[in-house]
């Protein structure tokens, strides 16, 4: 059977994967400018990638399994890390965005709300004849 032909190239950084259920070994090689038997290893040294076998054993890799390739090759190759630290890395817990946002949001509110009550404290103190003394000052 020949090969069917692929319009598939190297993936700049940051470049969207192309809309697809999965992609063959060979493809997602090309995609990322790494041969086929550097994917095999990674695959063997970090357990966040499993791609599903075909009936005829090939590996279909989804879209998550390559964007995670891609993470791994950004953190070996681009920010040098190594294979364990890479995998240190992939472990930690990712943060989202949109939690942190309304987490600052929240607490951006109570400051505001903190603030604008010292500001109505200090005005009743100001507004005290005695400037705020009181019977302390008697």
């Amino acid at each position: 059977m020949p090969k069917r032909p692929t319009s598939l190239r190297k993936l700049a950084p940051g470049q969207p994967l192309p809309d697809r259920g999965s992609f063959k070994i060979g493809e997602v090689a090309t995609m990322l400018g790494v041969a086929t038997s550097l994917l095999r290893f990674w695959e063997t040294e970090f357990r966040v990638v499993r791609p599903r076998k075909s009936r005829s054993q090939q590996r279909q890799y989804s879209q998550a399994d390559v964007e995670r390739l891609r993470e791994i090759q950004r953190l070996l190759k681009v920010e040098g890390y190594t294979i364990a630290g890479a995998r240190r890395q992939l472990a930690r817990p990712r943060l989202d965005l949109a939690v942190v946002t309304a987490e600052i949001a929240a607490l951006t509110a109570r400051l505001e709300a903190a603030l604008a009550e010292v500001a109505a404290l200090e005005k009743l103190l100001a507004a005290e004849p005695d400037g705020g003394a009181g019977a302390e000052g008697a």
